[in-house]
């Protein structure tokens, strides 16, 4: 993703592949929720420093001083295998909007073979994004 189509993705919605968490200064426990979800589904970007209000993104930035300790403890967590089932190998990329820091990741989708994704042992706790479960149902 360019920083012209972050700044586009941030003037629509979330959808199933595109998720923002506010995470000022660490790692919300939500985010690994939507890493399963986009692993089950069809991968996707999980963006940091982003607040939603009434349907509208705002770049409220990733602390400055935390920016590097909260990526370096989200990749450490996704690829240690502890919180989910699986290591998870995200791209990483920082984006600057004005002065604030966006953490973007994104996860891909895992082959047939190796879902679901799922979290703290149980299969139970595997996710889907909300938008794919009401387009299936």
């Amino acid at each position: 993703m360019t920083r012209d189509e972050l700044t586009e993705r941030l003037r629509g919605h979330e959808w199933t592949d595109f998720e923002c968490k506010r995470a000022r200064r660490d790692v919300p426990d939500s985010a690994y929720e939507t890493v399963s979800a986009f692993a089950n589904t069809e991968g996707g970007w999980l963006l940091f420093g982003v607040s939603e209000e009434q349907g509208r993104f705002e770049a409220t930035g990733v602390a400055p001083d935390a920016v590097q300790r909260v990526q370096d403890a989200f990749l450490s967590t996704l690829r240690g295998g502890q919180k989910l089932n699986q290591a998870i190998a995200a791209e990483p990329r920082i984006y600057t909007l004005g002065e604030r820091r966006i953490l973007a990741f994104h996860i891909p989708e895992f082959g047939r073979l190796r879902k679901p994704v799922y979290l703290h042992g149980d299969p139970r706790c595997g996710y889907i994004p909300a938008a794919a479960r009401a387009t299936s149902a």
